[in-house]
């Protein structure tokens, strides 16, 4: 397989239009090929994936196969906690713990998680360099608040190379936790005028304007991101759901209600066993006692 067509391949999955990932992989015939088709498919059908690895050999493939298997139980904790100690029992193994595939997919798992220090130790235990490890590595810095750490690995991204996805989508969360977006978006258009439009693309245009105030614009960007993540067929992120909400509060109007119900319900029926509604539950929790207080 020619390297050129991996690399598109890649440069797809980075920028989250899988659809197009899925169709430079399919018919590839090498493990690295297949671990990215699949990788893309999880996010259109999960479900898809889990049955077709279900028999898979290669460490690679089972580290997608459990990476699957934790998406469709996002009702059932135990399901998950099970998907992620079987990777961490991967892990550590000596002879397995140092590959690529396994360690990259536990780290998105305890990213999802929030468990920001093991997704850091695994993408440590990561001897391969790449441009995808280092973006989860700024990411994860962002997360605990070293943007100093991750303005350092950004330059060395720059260094390694300029032009791939992976460092331009770095900046731009940087620039954006530094709230100095200026340029971000000149950013984003370079990457949507290279591989298109993409969910992930015009959600992080979304929030550019969203860190600017510029709620309109932001909700238009990331109703645009809904739509397009629905004619893919992929699942819409919760993050464009809950900046969607917080802009249509922001713009009000007659139906703003109206709106933000309709989100709530969509983001409800798509991500039910998020932190967001477990934090929802507690807050009418405290209310309705604090009103029972009142009503006595």
């Amino acid at each position: 397989m020619s390297s050129d067509i991996l690399h598109t391949a890649r440069n797809y999955l980075a920028v989250g239009a899988f659809t197009k990932c899925m169709k430079e992989t399919r018919a590839r015939s090498t493990l690295e090929a297949s671990i990215l088709y699949y990788r893309a498919a999880i996010e259109v059908d999960a479900a898809a994936v889990h049955r077709a690895l279900q028999h898979a050999t290669s460490l690679g493939e089972r580290a997608v196969f459990h990476y699957a298997a934790y998406r469709i139980a996002q009702n059932n904790e135990e399901e998950k906690r099970l998907a992620i100690d079987t990777l961490a029992g991967y892990q550590a193994d000596p002879d397995m713990a140092k590959d690529a595939t396994l360690n990259t997919i536990l780290a998105l798992m305890y990213i999802n998680e929030k468990n920001y220090r093991d997704a850091l130790r695994s993408l440590h235990l990561i001897t391969t360099p790449s441009q995808e490890k280092s973006a989860l590595t700024v990411h994860c810095y962002l997360a605990l608040d070293r943007i100093d750490l991750a303005e350092k690995l950004v330059e060395q991204m720059h260094a390694t190379d300029d032009d791939d996805p992976y460092t331009t989508l770095a900046s731009i969360w940087v620039q954006v936790a530094k709230r100095k977006a200026e340029n971000s978006h000149n950013l984003v258009s370079e990457l949507v005028e290279r591989f298109e439009e993409s969910p992930l693309l015009l959600t992080t245009l979304g929030t550019i304007y969203l860190s600017r105030g510029q709620f309109r614009e932001a909700f238009q960007h990331f109703k645009r991101s809904r739509e397009l993540a629905t004619q893919n067929n992929e699942i819409v992120s919760p993050e464009t759901l809950i900046n969607s909400m917080v802009c249509a509060y922001h713009l009000g109007g007659a139906r703003s209600e109206d709106v933000i119900n309709a989100i709530h319900e969509e983001f409800k029926r798509l991500h039910p066993n998020h932190p967001y509604f477990t934090k929802e539950k507690e807050l009418e929790a405290a209310f309705d006692r604090c009103a029972a207080q009142y009503a006595k």
